[in-house]
């Protein structure tokens, strides 16, 4: 006669072995804890990430405009349109409609609150930056409003040479002289 020997997926109160509701619930409230944890943060850093995209994308808007009026040899302009910006080539003999070039559109949480073109300041459904083919420009201003209440100003440069700048605060303030004042330097005694 043969002895079966004991099956080894039984204990010796012979039930099976298996995860208890308590320890099935502490496991899932430890998983819950991280996630409320690193959720947030994640969401930051991504929030942040979009931010610095946006204004890299921004600074370098006014350089890809000169380029593109340069190559197609017709003016380009910026303007703003909705939530962004919008690159559109001028109509020519052979386009008699503007073409888009490129649109961008600013991330949640960031708008566009003031605009200037040259030394006046302008509605923002109305302003535009213009880029001649020998890339030329008019000095222009925008003001982003990041939240709340951080303000930016993108500085647009006139001269082909220059490139567009960031400043923190609001458009400064231009003299009749096409100068931007902020910056100049202090006379003191």
């Amino acid at each position: 006669m043969r002895i079966s020997p004991v099956s080894s997926s039984r204990t010796s109160a012979g039930r099976r072995r298996g995860y208890t509701l308590i320890e099935m619930i502490v496991v899932i409230t430890i998983l819950a804890l991280m996630a409320a944890l690193i959720i947030p943060n994640f969401l930051a850093m991504k929030r942040s990430r979009d931010i610095r995209d946006a204004e890299a994308a921004l600074i370098r808007l006014p350089a890809e405009a000169r380029i593109e009026a340069q190559r197609s040899g017709s003016p380009v302009t910026i303007r703003v349109e909705g939530e962004g910006l919008v690159l559109d080539r001028s109509a020519t003999a052979e386009e008699p409609d503007p073409v888009e070039v490129k649109r961008l559109k600013l991330p949640d949480g960031i708008r566009l609150d003031a605009a200037r073109s040259g030394t006046e300041t302008t509605d923002l459904s109305s302003w535009q930056w213009v880029v001649y083919p020998d890339g030329s420009a008019e000095s222009a201003g925008l003001e982003f409003v990041e939240g709340d209440s951080a303000r930016h100003s993108l500085m647009l440069p006139a001269k082909p040479g220059e490139s567009s700048r960031w400043l923190e605060g609001g458009l400064p303030q231009e003299d009749e002289s096409g100068r931007w004042t902020a910056g100049e330097l202090e006379q003191r005694g």
